[in-house]
């Protein structure tokens, strides 16, 4: 499931260049890189990036790469990464930001569908709406996840966004540190296996805990709904200040381990002398065991079995298995017994398998080579070749003394046509006579069709002229140019010429029009499609006065200057 938030991103979409170029692109000193083979944008220089917004975002300098670009570094120097700078770019996997960075604009990363993960410096301290995190329908992928620190900006904007971060604790400890009244604290642990994950806090404080998964977390304000929404939550179940629980988990999923004071009267900041701190302890336990080989007790041999010590990879549980014999590993053949063939004698060979452990003969297979071809080395022509047919000869073989007669392959002659051209008549079909010069086989192909006809171009008759709202006709007759036969003879439509309007008059806000053509008036209310587009075959187009496609403020001017009633 994903998590969605709904944005209006007019964003267009331009072909790639596939050139390399390094382009000035903001203020300050700030340019860019791009290599093709690497598909690597790179922005380097020092200072802040111009901000772009959903109208303007397709004047990036590099724009032109939107659609290519799987990597985007960001050298150290650079101050922020401005709104929109990397938005919907379609094949970016991988973000580099610097610790020079301190701000990360609006949709800075928005949209792009393929970036699953980002990693932020705990430089950025501050983080615009829908920075990363989003996907093309500006919804929230399930795989996504941040990887941040511990009460960061970028933690904050993942809490506050619904966007996945990673934040684990260090050794399944960590401090919890309140500064300011009603504030949640956490952290993230990834499930290896199916188990249980417990959570509790140790210290004289009074928190409260939680664990959420991460999938279906929200940011609310209301501790009863938050405390639905977590999938266990606690108070004081420890030993009356401390809180402890615990869930199942499953593999590979994500949770969020959370710790607060109880009511915001434990701690709102204005002592001095309290710090808001105390510690937290989570603990993992498997209910289904990822075991691998740790170490062998006896190692299977070729025709033995053996045995071996597999361990969990994160709980230490471990068994022992026992190994089924590996089986003998075969070389390659190897060719033993040789004995060549001739053209009297057939000859032999033995093809045998041996193991690559222990030398054991797996398979031994006896072949049988065929007897050569015999050897000819001089022929003679016992029928020559005519047309049709191949030439015939015989030799004797060179070894034996067998004698062979063969067709020699591809030694007909063929035909040797000549070739006469019969033009076609009105009357007769045209054709290509052939006859073979040396036996005088003969036959006709190519043939081609009669003159009889020749059209001309299509004349009109019956004429019936359209008019703006209604369709004319005529019949389209086709004749032939040497006999005057009619060949075709059709009706056809004239389209309606559809009203051409003018402006005749213009109050400031009704503007009226009449067709020069016929009596067809229509009225328009300017302010009904005022700062809108409009193409040729709009209606509305009448009122595009400088024919720009827009119908704005200029067409306004241009109506009260040669339009007033």
């Amino acid at each position: 499931m994903k998590k969605c938030i709904s944005v209006l991103m007019a964003l267009a979409l331009f072909v790639c260049s596939t050139l390399s170029m390094n382009v000035t692109a903001f203020a300050d000193e700030i340019s860019f890189h791009y290599d093709v083979e690497s598909a690597v944008l790179t922005v380097t220089g020092s200072g802040r990036m111009t901000d772009f917004t959903e109208q303007n975002f397709k004047t990036r300098p590099w724009h032109v790469y939107a659609e290519e670009t799987r990597t985007v570094v960001i050298e150290d120097g650079i101050e922020s990464i401005g709104d929109f700078a990397f938005a919907r770019f379609s094949e970016l996997i991988n973000v580099q930001i610097p610790d020079s960075v301190t701000y990360i604009g609006n949709t800075a990363f928005g949209g792009n569908d393929k970036l699953r993960e980002i990693t932020i410096p705990d430089s950025v301290t501050e983080i615009g709406t829908y920075a990363f995190g989003y996907d093309y329908q500006m919804c929230i992928p399930k795989d996504f996840v941040t990887y941040c620190s511990y009460k960061s900006a970028a933690q904050y904007y993942c809490i506050k966004s619904g966007v996945p971060f990673d934040v684990p604790m260090v050794n399944n400890t960590a401090e919890a540190h309140i500064t300011i009244a009603d504030e949640q604290v956490m952290w993230s642990f990834v499930a290896p296996t199916n188990g249980t994950l417990s959570f509790n806090s140790i210290g004289g404080k009074d928190p409260y805990g939680r664990i959420y998964d991460s999938a279906t977390y929200s940011c609310l304000t209301d501790p009863d709904e938050m405390d639905k929404m977590a999938l266990v939550s606690d108070d004081d179940s420890a030993d009356g200040i401390n809180f402890k629980m615990s869930c199942k988990v499953e593999a590979g999923k994500r949770y969020y381990l959370a710790a607060k004071f109880r009511t915001s009267s434990k701690y709102d900041g204005s002592s001095a002398s309290e710090n808001g701190r105390f510690t937290v302890q989570m603990n993992f336990s498997c209910t289904e065991h990822n075991f691998v080989r740790d170490s062998f007790i006896e190692e299977p041999t070729c025709t033995e079995k053996g045995s071996a010590v597999e361990k969990c990879t994160y709980c230490s549980e471990t068994r022992i298995v026992e190994m089924d014999a590996k089986g003998h590993t075969p070389l390659p053949a190897v060719i033993e017994n040789f004995v060549d063939s001739n053209c009297a004698d057939e000859g032999s060979y033995d093809e045998v398998v041996y193991c690559e452990i222990c030398d054991y003969e797996i398979s031994r297979t006896e072949n049988v080579i065929d007897l050569k071809e015999h050897t000819f080395t001089e022929y003679q022509i016992l029928t020559p070749a005519t047309c049709t047919d191949n030439a015939v000869q015989f030799a004797v073989c060179d070894v034996c003394d067998t004698t062979i007669m063969a067709e020699v392959e591809n030694s007909a002659l063929g035909h040797d046509y000549v070739s006469t051209v019969v033009s076609a008549t009105c009357k007769e079909r045209g054709y290509t006579h052939h006859e073979c010069s040396r036996c005088h086989d003969e036959y006709d192909d190519n043939y081609t069709d009669t003159l009889a006809h020749i059209p001309s171009d299509e004349e009109r008759t019956q004429v019936v002229e359209s008019s703006c709202e209604q369709n004319g006709s005529y019949i389209g007759v086709i004749k032939c140019t040497e006999c005057g036969e009619i060949l075709e003879q059709n009706e056809r439509v004239i389209p309606a010429l559809g009203h051409n309007l003018n402006v005749k008059s213009f109050d400031g806000n009704l503007v009226h029009t009449e067709c020069d053509r016929c009596i067809f008036v229509k009225d328009f209310i300017f302010m009904d499609r005022y700062n809108t587009v409009v193409s040729e075959d709009d209606e509305w187009s009448v009122l595009d006065m400088n024919n720009d496609g827009f119908i704005n403020a200029k067409d306004y001017v241009y109506l009260i200057k040669i339009k007033i009633v």
